[in-house]
């Protein structure tokens, strides 16, 4: 659920470091989509805090503000830079952070490698990790980032459909509701934004 509040994030650092306007329907578009991953969360059964809950949502706190600061100074200089460049340089920068990790747990890794596990870690590292910050970047570059970040509330509503589609999990109506929400949320604001782009574009090809 703290993932949920990514968006604000995003508005909050977006208004105060980039000079962005958060108009009202993007505003709206915000509440419902965060109200739409709460329902999401809370109507899909039980809640796990787990064994350490105050850690966890403390690492998810710093992981969202993280992903803030990320977007914010990727907006700012995405002008300089190319998308594949700013995807380079954040694997790089991310490998040199997580090499000690790394070579801590390489003492007693089992090296027996089956071709299930090389398929397993090129899916994570392309279709699951560079491949979607290349598109984030990319889209950096036309969309404001309060707006984009609005976009990251339909990753809970496509991981249950997938829950669905591949593992046979059953969905509630609430689920469907609340997905539902975060999608009507995404479109009042990007719908809103699309809107008054195409009215200003008119408006300058009329000008003298």
């Amino acid at each position: 659920m703290i993932q949920g509040s990514i968006p604000i994030i995003i508005a909050v650092f977006s208004i105060i470091f980039l000079g962005e306007r958060v108009n009202i329907y993007r505003t709206l578009g915000i509440i419902l989509a965060i109200a739409g991953v709460a329902g999401l969360v809370f109507l899909g059964g039980e809640v796990q805090g787990g064994s350490r809950p105050v850690l966890g949502n403390l690492l998810m706190l710093v992981s969202s503000l993280a992903w803030g600061a990320y977007t914010v100074l990727n907006k700012r200089f995405n002008l300089n830079i190319s998308p594949v460049m700013a995807t380079l340089a954040t694997f790089f920068f991310g490998l040199l952070f997580l090499l000690p990790f790394t070579i801590m747990e390489m003492r007693g890794f089992n090296y027996a490698l089956s071709w299930l596990t090389v398929a397993n870690v090129l899916y994570l590292g392309v279709a699951a990790m560079a491949l979607p910050i290349f598109l984030w970047n990319y889209a950096l570059l036309y969309y404001d980032a309060s707006e984009a970040g609005l976009f990251i509330n339909l990753v809970p509503v496509f991981s249950v459909i997938c829950a669905v589609l591949f593992l046979g999990e059953q969905v509630n109506a609430g689920q469907l509701a609340a997905g539902a929400v975060v999608i009507l949320g995404v479109l009042v604001s990007s719908g809103f934004d699309i809107r008054h782009k195409a009215q200003e574009s008119r408006a300058g090809g009329q000008s003298p």
